[in-house]
């Protein structure tokens, strides 16, 4: 019997994303440069990052005992609303101009907190409300609409910023942030364990069974150990990419935001060669290399200068494209293998690990780049992520886990460990 892929429960959810990260990609870049522009710091947007980062490593783990104890609706919808009354906030501080780095941190880390518990939310309820067999398209789906909503988000707020002002942009992206809440408050998803109290025993229990669960995943244990450190070594490239355009190019807002709008378009086209074409499975090299392939296009963008800067163009939608590719076809391969009692968990000890070193990454990035040339630490960067991928192809298992040495199934990991009630 088939299944459609557009049911109403996952049309309210891909609608509600799409409205939210158009909003997100006009709010990126006008926070961005509010910052380059106000502090001039490399240091500063550093800390911003950092910010971000240090309350997803803290938060990630934990989080996804909730994400498989609670209703995951009503996660998203809440999250969503606290994030649209936060750029509300910022809005307003901005307008009347009693906005400081201290107060933009402290937003971001309430934002980021909420993105802890919202992403796993969706990922572990994808599964919930799509046939098995559409789980690459339904994920392929989602990430072309967020790659061509942010596409947009990003043009428009490099172009905007300079006519309608950052506050009016921050205020756009809080409204988008609400408006995607109220559609998906009338998704329907079926909490997965039991309800009730959940008390610190339950909690650590639990907590401590995610763990366990992915320990005894000896491949995927292993990826996400490697992903620390690509992941630390991927930082410079988003963090320093207001510097590398204000400073670097000497440019404006507008090429900031085509920059990021061209990431966004490879990505799209990523996403659409996944979902179109057999590509992974005629080329299974570029989920083994990719991430050296990408890192190796963006440590050439400092090299490229002044009237050439739409070559950048072409390095980051490159980048964007296999980024797509391989981070849907690892995420789609985790939604089939994984319980659904324990997604939550999984997907927030991913975030958590691969946040690892990301806050230290972001702060290291803005201290070095106000002392060394942006050249130096791009190629760093790209040296260590091709270190990473070297590693990460060498781990005992990786091509049967992806299904590349053959296409029978692998069993998801069972632990005898039980779950109460909360």
């Amino acid at each position: 019997m088939k299944h459609s892929l557009f049911t109403r429960n996952y049309i309210l959810l891909w609608l509600g994303q799409a409205v939210s990260q158009l909003g997100l990609g006009v709010g990126y870049i006008a926070t961005l440069w509010w910052v380059q522009s106000t502090t001039g710091s490399a240091m500063a947007l550093g800390t911003l990052a950092m910010v971000s980062g240090l309350v997803g490593l803290v938060l990630s783990p934990f989080a996804g005992v909730f994400v498989d104890r609670w209703n995951r609706k009503n996660i998203i919808v809440v999250t969503d609303i606290i994030r649209g009354i936060v750029n509300c906030l910022l809005a307003w501080a901005m307008w009347h101009g009693v906005l400081t780095l201290p107060l933009l941190f402290l937003a971001a880390a309430i934002k980021s907190a909420c993105a802890q518990f919202f992403s796993p939310a969706v990922m572990s309820a994808v599964p919930q409300i799509v046939p098995s067999e559409h789980l690459e398209k339904a994920n392929s789906l989602q990430q072309i609409t967020q790659n061509i909503t942010s596409m947009v988000g990003y043009a428009l707020g490099g172009l905007l910023v300079a006519t309608l002002g950052i506050p009016a942009l921050l205020l756009f992206n809080g409204l988008a942030f609400l408006g995607s809440a109220l559609s998906e408050m009338f998704i329907s998803i079926k909490p997965v364990m039991p309800t009730g109290k959940l008390s610190s025993a339950v909690f650590f229990r639990d907590l401590k069974s995610g763990f366990a669960y992915l320990k005894r995943d000896k491949v995927l244990f292993g990826i996400m150990q490697v992903l620390i450190i690509i992941n630390f070594a991927m930082v410079p490239f988003a963090v320093l990419l207001p510097k590398l355009v204000g400073d670097h190019l000497q440019a404006g807002s507008e090429v900031l935001g085509f920059i990021s709008s061209a990431q966004m378009a490879g990505m799209l086209l990523g996403a659409l060669l996944l979902s179109l074409t057999p590509i992974v499975r005629n080329h299974h090299w570029l989920v083994r290399w990719g991430l050296s392939i990408s890192s190796f296009t963006l440590m050439l963008s400092p090299f490229v200068r002044g009237s050439l800067w739409p070559v950048q163009l072409l390095l980051y939608g490159v980048a964007g494209a296999i980024t797509a590719i391989i981070n849907i076809f690892f995420f789609s391969t985790l939604q089939r293998k994984i319980d659904p009692a324990y997604m939550g968990k999984v997907f927030s000890i991913n975030n958590a690990m691969s946040l690892g070193l990301q806050p230290l990454a972001s702060a290291l990035s803005g201290y070095l780049a106000d002392i060394y040339p942006l050249t130096y630490i791009y190629v760093a960067a790209g040296v260590l992520v091709l270190l990473g991928n070297i590693r990460l192809v060498a781990i005992p298992g990786l091509n049967h886990y992806f299904g590349f040495a053959g296409r029978q199934a692998i069993p998801r990991p069972s632990v005898a460990l039980p779950l109460d009630s909360r």
